[in-house]
C-alpha cells in the first residue's frame, strides 16, 4: 500500500511523507506496520529518512524492470533528465 502511494505523482521526487501516525490512519494499518514498510523502502532506496526532517520519496530513482530492458539514454530521456555523453581519449 505504501509503495503504491509513493508511486503517485503527488509523492514523487523528494516529497515529504506524512508522519507515521498520519500514514497509519491514512492506510488503515498499525504504526509498527508503517515503520516496517518505511524501513524496507528506505533499504530499497525508494525513501530517504532524514533525522529532524522526516521521510521523503527518493528523487528520480533510476531503475529498470528486468522485463523491460532499455538503454541508459532512453531511460534518462523517459525520466526527463538532461544528460550528455563525452568520449575521452587518453594517449
Amino acid at each position: 500500500m505504501l509503495r503504491e502511494m509513493i508511486e503517485k505523482p503527488e509523492y514523487q521526487n523528494g516529497k515529504l511523507l506524512p508522519n507515521e501516525i498520519n500514514l497509519a490512519k491514512k492506510l488503515g494499518i498499525s504504526r509498527s506496520t508503517v515503520r516496517q514498510a518505511t524501513n524496507k523502502l528506505v533499504y530499497e532506496r525508494l525513501l530517504v529518512r532524514k533525522k529532524g526532517v522526516g521521510t521523503k520519496v527518493a528523487k528520480n530513482n533510476i531503475t529498470t524492470k528486468l522485463n523491460k530492458w532499455t538503454s541508459f539514454t532512453h531511460e534518462m530521456d523517459e525520466k526527463g533528465m538532461v544528460f550528455k555523453n563525452y568520449s575521452i581519449k587518453v594517449t
